[in-house]
């Protein structure tokens, strides 16, 4: 990450994450996120062969000026902390850069209740991040939430006439591109067949929890539409300073 710094104008470099997991279940999971279908193509979780400038990251390494310019991360979210933190960045005129040269590992949760309360969190803080950025950075963190309400509202359908329609029209295309993301799944690692297996179900927890979270963080945070304060983010350089030269000596 410091050779890139060295060469590269941005101010968060970083690279591509290869998981690594274990068990039938924790392999499924590691599938379903490394697939576009499970994800929507996050950039730093594909093989990366060409840099490229990227709207965020994870594990990056920043310049000290950043935290200076910017302020730091914002401490009111439990996640997605790095997220806002790179849009505010990118957002102020700020570069990040995904390098090929850069390998993180990452190691996924390795149980469905250990998948769903994650993504269900990382659905519910989106909708802070939305809150205090005034937008978002890729229509991708909106198509879960678009797919719950779809589910929802043909629940209320079927209580009012009984008719199974609405949930044929968002079901049968759902699982027909499920398998057909399995079904590659399965030519790119025939070893996994177990896992792979359980791909469809590992697919629907992970886009079903964060659009369940997001709909709860739209309810849960609808009166903060104007609080848009990043909450302890000031990297405040002469207190850093100072602290440092009194330890050294």
């Amino acid at each position: 990450c410091l050779e890139c710094l060295e060469k590269i104008n941005a101010d968060c470099i970083g690279g591509a994450t290869k998981h690594v997991a274990s068990g039938l279940v924790g392999k499924s999971i590691k599938l379903a996120q490394s697939s576009f279908f499970g994800v929507g193509g996050v950039s730093f979780r594909k093989n990366v062969d060409k840099g490229k400038y990227v709207d965020t990251l994870a594990f990056g390494a920043y310049k000290r000026a950043v935290f200076e310019k910017f302020g730091g991360y914002d401490e009111e979210l439990i996640r997605n902390q790095d997220d806002e933190f790179n849009f505010r960045i990118v957002q102020g005129g700020g570069k990040i850069w995904l390098d090929p040269s850069i390998k993180s590992s990452y190691t996924p949760r390795n149980s469905f209740i250990g998948l769903f309360k994650q993504y269900f969190q990382y659905g519910f803080y989106k909708v802070r991040v939305m809150q205090k950025r005034r937008g978002f950075a890729s229509w991708r963190h909106l198509v879960p939430g678009l797919f719950v309400s779809s589910i929802l509202l043909s629940f209320f359908i079927y209580f009012l006439n009984g008719n199974l329609f609405s949930f044929k029209l968002i079901f049968i295309p759902y699982i027909v591109i499920s398998l057909g993301f399995t079904v590659i799944a399965f030519f790119k690692s025939p070893n996994k067949i177990l896992s792979v297996f359980l791909l469809p179900f590992t697919f629907f927890i992970l886009h079903f929890s964060y659009g369940l979270g997001f709909l709860s963080g739209l309810v849960w945070f609808w009166n903060k539409w104007g609080d848009t304060e990043v909450k302890d983010s000031h990297f405040v350089f002469e207190k850093f300073k100072s602290n440092f030269e009194s330890k050294i000596l």
